[in-house]
């Protein structure tokens, strides 16, 4: 149904076809549910993939022997219960968004601790570019509204250590711009030591819709996703998520939402997990939800928009809302800008979690329905200092859900735009940071170390999809992040990317729950990639159904047939156009103490992940271009 060359390819069905095709029957329903009650457990839940029950540690083993990955069941319900998930487990498992610690990773800090918000604001609302150093409240050594340095000339750099300081005068940090509004367009204070350029370029404002739809060929397309529903998922919800969107849609000169173009589904009395450390705060997911709902509503603003808030992060949580869009058809595509890492050092994430998820992606392809995952923000995941890691991952590997065969996992790249939005070049996300020393005098450590990356990789899990075979280089997929090779071709991540690079951000506008104060911030990583490529893909299927054709589900076989030298800008390690270094500062003022707090970022460096001529495993088959939307136009 999902490949173009296919018989059936379109023919989707209709949620109730789909669950007469492949669900179990009322009679299987009814010999679980009876040999659960047998056996002493308590069923707190159903719908049309799974039964929820709990009991004590007597039932469960009545029910289900000692096993806890294949347990014993009973001859007459075994054909019915593809899967038990969570035998025997105490500790919940959850997905994390990625927003928070793209916010904590403009401030400068190495992390952001869960329960505590990141959100808070500088300028904003104006109309102009708001800039902050990425949230707040900040910590004491930092200030809330640096005032920053931009001006010309910086002393030549030494080949081999970070160059002593210049004596050049600052100006006054009053009179100037706090970040560039284009890639370029300003550069640093002349007083700081020198770097991988001379002058160094600052950090970009965020990048506003307007700016993104001319970069990647939106408005010369003429599409809008109208008629399509982007369904977003993330967990709990915003109380200002619809007043906020359109504030931030009218202060960039865009059309705020239409009656009933935006959607929720929120269950805030059913919430769990909001304080117990399992789930980032609520507070925390505001900031992933705005910059998903306003990213879809910027690349796509003729589209629908229907928010739906997860109970929790918790897995099940999660996937009980993924089973409510496809049971009701209630969206196109899904955009899902959350993930965990598969293994970790206290073990694996549950097979049967996998398998559950699993068959929901495959409901959803058989009913034209396509999710979009973001592929995570530590490159390789083998390392696990950085602000987008996980201090607990087990070796480098690809993340959960973007793993999976049946979703389009969505990598992120720097992209440097000019006057008017006009791309420059782009580059793989990948970001080394430098900090200046307490003399004032260098950078260290200098070259940086990683920092910030677009995830990425070969699964170890999953093998390779047939839309990848012939696209994907054999070497890349029979190579693990580890080196160990695998006995077949493996599934590789990213299969496009999009912008969503640390200091090549887009521009967020939402209200802090805390202080009630609303403000825009600068957002990168993946978790901005991945609606932004679900709304072009909305954007594409408002073209093909016009011209006659059948909305584009599960998208990766179309993507893999349609991605050419034309329709995809092949993003390599040294783009055309681009600095040999490509580096920027990034300064956050002066600290309560006096201090200076500047970065210094090197671009283009991913962890573990090279970019090149094209399938790669930093920004797989590319970024989308204008000639891409046109191609569905016929």
């Amino acid at each position: 149904m999902s490949t173009p060359s296919g018989a059936q390819y379109g023919h989707y069905l209709t949620p109730a076809q789909a669950r007469a095709r492949f669900g179990p029957s009322d009679a299987q329903v009814k010999a679980v549910r009876e040999w659960l009650g047998k056996a002493g457990m308590h069923v707190t839940g159903q719908d049309s993939h799974w039964i929820a029950a709990s009991g004590n540690a007597g039932a469960v083993r009545a029910a289900f022997g000692e096993g806890t990955r294949t347990p014993g069941l009973p001859r007459d319900v075994a054909g019915a219960v593809a899967n038990v998930a969570q035998i025997g487990q105490s500790q919940v498992r959850g997905m994390r968004e990625g927003a928070t610690a793209a916010i904590s990773a403009r401030q400068g800090l190495a992390g952001h601790p869960i329960g505590t918000s990141t959100l808070g604001f500088s300028g904003g609302g104006d109309g102009t570019p708001a800039h902050s150093d990425g949230g707040g409240p900040l910590g004491d050594d930092l200030p809330e509204h640096p005032d920053v340095v931009h001006s010309g000339g910086a002393a030549s750099q030494t080949p081999d250590t970070a160059p002593q300081k210049s004596e050049a005068t600052p100006q006054t940090r009053s009179a100037v711009p706090s970040c560039s509004p284009t890639w370029g367009a300003l550069t640093a204070d002349p007083s700081l030591p020198s770097g991988y350029s001379d002058p160094e370029p600052v950090d970009v404002c965020g990048y506003v819709p307007s700016q993104l739809r001319t970069a990647y060929g939106v408005d010369a397309s003429g599409l809008t996703g109208s008629g399509v529903t982007v369904a977003v998922v993330d967990a709990y919800g915003s109380p200002t998520m619809l007043a906020d969107a359109n504030r931030f849609a009218q202060d960039h000169g865009d059309q705020p939402f239409a009656a009933n173009q935006y959607q929720e589904t929120v269950t805030s009395n059913q919430w769990t997990h909001t304080t117990d450390g399992v789930c980032q705060t609520p507070g925390d997911w505001a900031g992933e939800e705005a910059l998903d709902v306003e990213t879809v509503h910027g690349m796509a603003p003729g589209a629908t928009v229907h928010y739906f808030g997860s109970n929790s992060c918790a897995d099940q949580d999660i996937n009980a809302t993924l089973a409510n869009i496809v049971d009701s058809h209630a969206a196109d595509m899904v955009s899902s800008s959350f993930g965990e890492t598969m293994h970790r050092a206290s073990g694996s994430i549950d097979p049967a979690l996998i398998s559950q998820a699993t068959q929901l992606f495959q409901y959803a392809a058989s009913e034209g329905i396509g999710f979009y995952f973001a592929t995570g923000d530590c490159g390789d995941d083998s390392v696990r200092t950085g602000p987008g890691c996980d201090p607990q991952s087990a070796r480098a590997q690809t993340e959960w859900p973007v793993s999976s065969p049946w979703v389009t996992g969505v990598g992120g790249t720097a992209l440097a735009l000019g006057d008017g939005g006009s791309p420059l070049w782009q580059a793989a996300m990948g970001d080394r940071r430098s900090a200046l020393s307490d003399d004032g005098k260098s950078w260290t450590p200098f070259p940086g170390d990683f920092y910030f990356g677009g995830g990425g990789g070969t699964s170890e899990d999953f093998q390779q999809p047939a839309y990848q075979k012939g696209v994907v280089p054999d070497a890349l997929a029979t190579t693990l992040g580890t080196g160990a090779k695998a006995a077949a071709p493996m599934r590789t991540l990213p299969d496009v990317a999009m912008d969503g690079d640390l200091l090549t951000a887009v521009q967020v506008g939402l209200t802090d729950p805390t202080s009630g104060q609303y403000g825009e911030i600068p957002v990168g990583g993946t978790s901005a990639a991945a609606p932004m490529f679900a709304a072009t893909q909305a954007d594409g299927q408002q073209a093909r159904v016009a011209a006659g054709g059948k909305p584009i589900g599960f998208a990766d076989p179309d993507v893999y047939q349609r991605a050419t030298s034309a329709t995809f800008t092949d993003v390599v390690a040294r783009p055309a156009g681009a600095p040999a270094d490509i580096s920027t500062v990034l300064d956050l003022g002066t600290d309560q103490q006096g201090k200076r707090q500047v970065r210094l970022f090197e671009l283009g460096h991913d962890q573990g992940l090279t970019a090149g001529a094209g399938y790669d495993l930093a920004t797989g088959l590319g970024s989308p271009r204008e000639e891409y939307l046109n191609s569905f136009k016929h």
